[in-house]
This record gives C-alpha cells, structure tokens and sequence, in this order.
C-alpha cells in the first residue's frame, strides 16, 4: 500500500543514536564477578521493570538502583560499594559517548529534505538535559521536537508517547516513520498507524523493517530504497537522497 510521501522521522535514543549498552555491560559482568549467574538479559529484564518509575518521576535513579541491587539478592556491603562505583561508571560512560556511523550526516540530510525529524526517549532527564546533551553530540539543531518521558507522563509503548510526539511535529501517523530496536517500541509505534524501521536490532518479529545502516534512511525516506518499496519518488527526492551518498563518500575519502 502506497502511504505517501513520508513527512517526519521519530527517532528513539539509546542504541538507535549511540550504543547505551556500555555501563549495563559492565555492570553485567560486576554481578558475575560477585558469584551470580544472570544472564544479560534476564538481570536487565528486572532494571528495565524498575526504571519505568524512574522514567516517569516517580523515583529517584539511586534509590531505584538500590531496590534493584537488594532485589537481585546482593548484600547491604556489596550494594553500597557497586551503587557508588556504578553511577560513576554510568557518569563517564555518558561522557564518552559517540554516535553511530551515519546518524549525525542522515539527520542532516533529512532536516535539508524538509523531514521532521523528533527524539522521543524515555528517561529521567528533562528535555533540557537531553538538548544538552545532542548539542554535545553536535545533532540537537537537527530535532524540531524532543520528547522525555519525565516530561509527559508516559513512557513508550504507551499510544500516548507516540501521538504527542506526533502533535508536537504536525505530522499524520501515516506520513511517519519511528526508528528503534525494541520489539515493544516498534509495535507500539505500529499499532497506532506509524511505519517501524528497526536499527541495531537483534529480534525477529520486525526482521523485515530492518535496516543495517543509517544511510538507508534517506534512500527510504526519499523513496529510493529498492528494499522497501511503496514510498512515492521524484526528482527533489534523488536530489536529497544523493546528497547522503556524496557526505558519506567524503567522510570515507
């Protein structure tokens, strides 16, 4: 089905702009260290489940990471050593943050393309914290829109996430599309009418809406995409769509 013209892009943060995984990493391999056996995913199947309040407000960030350490069964000793060596870790994990290749020359082409592009992130941190931190990352002048859970009252996949980002940016569910890499996310996007496109993704269910690389963006965006098919073409479109092939051929030359 032909949808149009695509006229907005929603982007999520963490692991869809730059690799969020570096403190969990570490963290991960502290519990075994201290002699438990979770695996990866079910030690942050448990953290994501806390950090819903903490996205929301509800809770403070130490003291969710505190509940978390009791709960997974670590000692008051042993929580209060890894909570101090964790939010420091988290701290310099944050400021050694780089983006993945291609997200800072697609944004830019999508913004110089007429794209609205928005962030929507669920977090503890205002929007003015997160601006702080993409101008630092030199992209924040690309958002028209930046969207926090802490802000709204709704973390993703809540419909409501989705919508007010929407509103924000004036564009239609069915002109959009939402990048992420979660299943949730990706559905819930979906099921309110936006097209899913995963990126750094590991599951099956939205394998098909998979991209490999932020370059394929554009080329889907501006309808030049063989892989997905159905977005409308014209010449503006090849104009735009050729400037992201020019950019990255600089950048690699």
């Amino acid at each position: 089905m032909n949808k149009g013209p695509v006229k907005g892009v929603i982007f999520d943060m963490g692991d869809v702009l730059f690799d969020a995984t570096v403190w969990r990493k570490w963290l991960h391999r502290e519990i075994l260290n201290l002699g438990f056996t979770f695996t990866y995913e079910k030690l942050f199947e448990q953290w994501d489940a806390m950090l819903v309040d903490v996205c929301l407000g509800r809770k403070d960030y130490g003291l969710a990471l505190n509940d978390f350490f009791r709960n997974i069964g670590l000692t008051v000793p042993q929580i209060r050593e890894l909570n101090r060596r964790s939010l420091r870790m988290k701290e310099e994990a944050e400021k050694k943050r780089v983006l993945f290749p291609g997200v800072s020359e697609t944004l830019a082409v999508l913004k110089k393309g007429g794209i609205s592009c928005a962030l929507l992130s669920d977090t503890e941190s205002t929007e003015s914290k997160i601006r702080s931190m993409l101008d630092k990352l030199h992209i924040n002048r690309f958002f028209s829109v930046v969207v926090c859970s802490i802000d709204i009252g709704h973390v993703k996949p809540s419909p409501q996430s989705y919508r007010l980002t929407l509103d924000r940016m004036g564009v239609s569910a069915n002109k959009a599309l939402f990048v992420g890499h979660d299943d949730d996310e990706l559905k819930g996007a979906q099921e309110i009418g936006i097209t899913p496109m995963a990126f750094n993704y590991a599951g099956t269910l939205f394998s098909k809406n998979a991209i490999a690389s932020f370059d394929e963006i554009p080329e889907i965006v501006f309808g030049r995409s063989r892989k997905k098919p159905g977005w409308r073409w014209d010449a503006k479109a090849m104009e735009y769509s050729r400037i992201i092939e020019r950019t990255i051929a600089k950048k690699s030359g």
